[in-house]
């Protein structure tokens, strides 16, 4: 299993999901769509990140929630540089929640508001590009 799948930019990449609760969370989506989950990378790297998959491909992600916001699934536009990106967003009246970070040896993410208070994310792909398998059974298909 590959992340050689390419993203266009400006089109969605990924989606991950934060919750307070993996395990239950995991079975919720497990029973509703088949999804299985696999761990990513290190706990210590990671902080315990998973990804949901089906058929073997990851195609969406869940985090440990952190903080007092809700739970909610963030949506990741491909770009080819988030700090060019962010200086966009700050030029057309959005703010940056999270600066682009980059998450050793796969790529770099920032997190952004735009001016009515919608919450979306960019990823800047390294080894992993993104969702390894879109528009089918079980896997992202529109946002």
């Amino acid at each position: 299993m590959g992340y050689e799948r390419e993203h266009a930019p400006g089109t969605p990449s990924w989606v991950d999901l934060t919750s307070p609760d993996l395990v239950v969370t995991a079975r919720f989506y497990g029973g509703l769509f088949g999804w299985e989950t696999a761990v990513v990378g290190t706990v210590e790297r990671t902080g315990g990140y998973l990804a949901f998959q089906t058929e073997g491909h990851h195609v969406a992600g869940l985090g440990r929630l952190t903080g007092d916001e809700p739970p909610s699934w963030t949506t990741y536009f491909a770009v080819p540089d988030a700090d060019e990106f962010e200086a966009a967003v700050v030029a057309n009246g959005g703010a940056t929640l999270g600066a682009p970070t980059d998450v050793p040896g796969v790529g770099r993410m920032a997190l952004f508001i735009d001016p009515p208070g919608a919450v979306f994310g960019v990823w800047q792909a390294g080894e992993v590009r993104g969702a390894e398998l879109i528009e089918a059974p079980g896997a992202m298909c529109w946002n």
